[in-house]
């Protein structure tokens, strides 16, 4: 039995249909919340993997928010103690600001379905199973440029990094595979949201998130559950020395 450590920013960003794909490993779980207890410092020694979810926050505000700092010292040490890593959108975001590449505003958002190019290189990671191009579901508004030595993995037309590899078990996805219909029928009718979608500072309107979904989440989902188990098959349970009584 492995320990995941998941960082979760606010409950409406959860980890979807990785969750029972987790439980399904034999695999446990422990939350944490760096926006609710922000004085809370973790090592991810006693863990054998770590995910970074979706956050309204951006990942140069460690100023204002200093657990991002912390976040970010995570990343980098799971890197090092070789353990698998998985973060989406916020999460991916950090993992670049991680390696050394810049975090930025991006030229505009992308909110709902949008076509996602993979490039060849997908063939060869948990994105093997992906078409050349797939409609995603996106929800983001920051992007981040390539870091050193990472594999990018997929494209869009207003945001060239939407999925990226650094080594063999550690990925980064703008996009959101985790979702559900129920996850998207809560983000678009949060309150934020609605008024975000009422102001016109969305690029697309509810209506048509309502008419797309129907037709894109099933594949979606497939892909979702055939990616999160390829990288769940990454992780090993740290093994812990026996202390053999003397005699």
């Amino acid at each position: 039995m492995a320990r995941l450590l998941v960082c979760q920013h606010v409950p409406y960003e959860p980890l979807g249909i990785l969750l029972p794909l987790i439980k399904s490993c034999g695999h446990r779980v422990r939350y944490v919340n760096f926006s609710r207890s922000p004085e809370l410092k973790i090592s991810p020694t006693s863990y054998d993997a770590l995910v970074i979810l979706g956050s309204p926050q951006h990942a140069n505000d460690t100023e204002q928010f200093p657990y991002i700092q912390h976040e970010i010292d995570l990343i980098q040490q799971t890197i090092a103690q070789k353990k698998p890593f998985l973060g989406i959108c916020f999460g991916a975001q950090l993992l670049a600001k991680a390696l050394g590449a810049k975090v930025y505003k991006n030229q505009e958002k992308e909110i709902g379905w949008y076509p996602v190019a993979f490039h060849p290189e997908a063939k060869n990671s948990i994105f093997c199973d992906f078409k050349d191009s797939e409609m995603i579901f996106e929800w983001h508004g920051d992007t981040f440029t390539l870091p050193e030595g990472a594999v990018a993995l997929a494209g869009s037309k207003h945001c060239p990094q939407q999925a990226f590899s650094f080594g063999e078990t550690v990925y980064g996805m703008q996009f959101h595979l985790e979702v559900d219909e129920k996850i998207i029928e809560r983000w678009v009718t949060l309150p934020e949201h609605k008024r975000q979608f009422l102001c016109g500072d969305m690029p697309c309107s509810p209506e048509q998130i309502y008419e797309q979904t129907p037709l894109h989440i099933d594949r979606l989902k497939m892909l979702g559950t055939k990616a999160f188990l390829k990288w769940l098959s990454f992780i090993e349970p740290v093994k812990k020395n026996i202390q053999l009584s003397s005699r």
